[in-house]
């Protein structure tokens, strides 16, 4: 049986000063989207009609952005019609922002046969995948879970970012959940090994929370910009 697809989450950039809105998709098209705001980061005052803003879609596969102008904002709702067409965040382009998380992992697995979960530390995460550090060159299966978290976005957002504590969702300090395969092995000077990976199913909404963390955001919010 097909699993159901999860909806888009969007990020709608409201200016220079104006900060972030968060929510989740509820119609998108060629021409606009209808977005519902999260309850957390609901502007106090409608955005009027005709003010541009930037919106950053995720949809758990891959991000995208466009120039759009508002034509509704209710409280928990804004209505866009896009302006320029999607840009997608090609993977060249995908910013990987270095750190040092814990991360878990084990074999993905059928739900009779699961493995030990392995803790190691991140080198690098980006919208797309991460890379993290074994002390040997132990046999890591190709398809593999994930599990690990994000600093706090109050206190570790990319600097610049509208991803700050004013606009912080309530998912902020959930676990990041996602399936990955393993793309590379590259051994390094001090007998660790490096490995890479690119998620193959992760929810849009933690996406969306590595676009803000990585600085993706911003970058597809520089190119759209006005």
């Amino acid at each position: 049986m097909a699993e159901k697809s999860q909806a888009s989450q969007a990020e709608i950039r409201l200016g220079a000063n104006g900060g972030a809105l968060f929510g989740t998709v509820l119609q998108l098209d060629e021409q606009g989207a209808t977005v519902r705001l999260n309850a957390g980061t609901a502007s106090g005052r409608p955005v009027p009609p005709g003010a541009p803003v930037v919106v950053i879609l995720a949809t758990g596969t891959a991000v995208y952005a466009s120039r759009a102008c508002v034509t509704a904002h209710t409280t928990n709702q804004m209505t866009l019609v896009f302006s320029a067409p999607m840009q997608r965040l090609e993977r060249r382009r995908d910013p990987r922002r270095p750190c040092n998380l814990a991360v878990s992992f084990r074999p993905l697995a059928s739900e009779s046969c699961r493995s030990v979960w392995q803790t190691v530390a991140t080198r690098d995460v980006s919208t797309g995948g991460l890379g993290f550090v074994v002390d040997s060159l132990a046999r890591i299966p190709e398809l593999i879970q994930l599990i690990f978290r994000l600093p706090d976005a109050g206190t570790e957002a990319n600097p610049g970012s509208a991803a700050s504590p004013n606009n912080k969702r309530d998912d902020t300090n959930a676990p990041i959940k996602a399936s990955a395969q393993v793309v590379f092995s590259r051994p390094q000077p001090d007998g660790s090994v490096l490995i890479g990976v690119n998620f193959k199913r992760i929810d849009p909404s933690d996406q969306l929370r590595l676009a803000c963390f990585t600085g993706a955001s911003d970058l597809l919010a520089a190119d759209n910009a006005d």
